[in-house]
């Protein structure tokens, strides 16, 4: 009897001592946003816009109104949406929202580096750079960039952003460089994405072919355009389509200049 009265008042004492012992507290809900770092850069009297995606959004972020800090203010023409809305009574898990923001650059600004941030309910949640200057490039997509064949481009303006922002910078001191490579980007991404279809491979062929052309009229070489396409197919899945575009042309007859022309050149 005493041996059992002995072992309930342990049993009691490690239930009270429980009470106060510190229990691990709830996980605290985390944002994650893409592209992790951001620097992006506009000239003056021109504009980009870009998208970012912030991940693991629940009631304790919500309702929540974008800004982005002060110093970047001037240069941001809309965020959309600005607002994120309240989730339903019916919300478990963390939620993904995409957000477009378009930045401009009044003409006569001067070049220089802004630093700022994204804010969420006035909290940063992302650094952002802006450098105007003469260069215009979007945000660095990182790994999200490579996911599908398509890659990201934010701008729409067919060509993918690691693509652009490596033109952009690899070349930065020489504009008529960009401006062919730009062609070239625009008809390879163009030729990925036609690779399931030998008809429309063999209709952009003719296109890739004046790029290449372009270059050389240029004086830069077809050196130039193998190593941008070497940064094009950056996986597996790229390759293969491009592989695939190759065989598409299985028979086709190209005609290719022995004098290159300026006029190849869509610019």
């Amino acid at each position: 009897m005493r041996t059992r009265i002995l072992t309930l008042a342990i049993v009691a004492i490690g239930l009270s001592a429980g009470l106060f012992i510190n229990r691990p507290a709830r996980a605290v809900p985390t944002l994650s946003v893409e592209p992790q770092t951001f620097d992006i850069a506009v000239p003056p009297g021109r504009g980009l816009s870009t998208k970012i995606k912030i991940s693991g959004i629940s009631r304790s972020f919500l309702p929540g109104r974008l800004t982005v800090s002060p110093t970047l203010a001037p240069y941001v023409a809309s965020i959309e949406p600005s607002v994120l809305p309240a989730l339903p009574p019916s919300y478990v898990a963390g939620s993904t929202t995409n957000v477009k923001i378009v930045f401009a650059v009044a003409t006569g600004t001067p070049p220089g580096v802004i630093d700022g941030g994204l804010l969420l309910n006035g909290k940063s949640i992302l650094p952002m750079k802006l450098t105007i200057g003469e260069l215009l490039y979007p945000p660095d997509p990182g790994e999200a960039g490579k996911e599908t064949l398509e890659g990201i481009d934010s701008d729409g303006d067919g060509i993918r952003d690691d693509i652009q922002r490596y033109i952009e910078i690899t070349y930065s001191d020489q504009p008529t460089a960009r401006a062919g490579l730009r062609q070239m980007a625009q008809n390879h991404q163009a030729a990925l994405l036609a690779a399931n279809d030998r008809t429309a491979s063999r209709e952009i062929a003719d296109e890739v072919s004046h790029s290449y052309e372009c270059l050389e009229a240029l004086g830069f070489g077809r050196f130039l355009g193998a190593r941008l396409r070497a940064e094009v197919l950056n996986t597996t899945t790229r390759s293969r389509a491009y592989i695939s575009y190759n065989q598409n042309l299985g028979g086709m007859v190209t005609e290719i200049p022995i004098i290159p022309s300026k006029n190849a050149c869509k610019f």
